[in-house]
């Protein structure tokens, strides 16, 4: 993940993506990254929203910026991982 920043584990329904992330890789990163997990569902961007509110990411409401302007978006949560690493595990993408 240092080296390619997106990473996408793909396979079919009931194979174990899930688990292999949450069990396997998440655990596996540095202490000082934050994880964030979000499922899309019927509302991606409100869904996303609330998951960086949650953690913490930033205290900007997020919604109507991802939905103005994701690369304005994206400068706020790139901001906010200046002080550290991001990760955002997005689950049942296909959702």
């Amino acid at each position: 993940m240092r080296q390619r920043p997106l990473q996408v584990v793909v396979g079919p329904s009931g194979a174990g993506k899930s688990s292999f992330v949450h069990a396997g890789v998440v655990p596996g990163l540095p202490q000082s990254w934050r994880i964030v997990t979000v499922r899309p569902g019927g509302a991606p961007i409100a869904a996303l929203a609330s998951r960086l509110a949650a953690a913490n990411i930033t205290t900007t409401d997020l919604r109507p910026v991802l939905e103005g302007s994701p690369a304005a978006a994206a400068a706020l949560v790139a901001h906010a991982a200046a002080s550290g690493t991001i990760v955002i595990v997005v689950d049942q993408l296909e959702e």
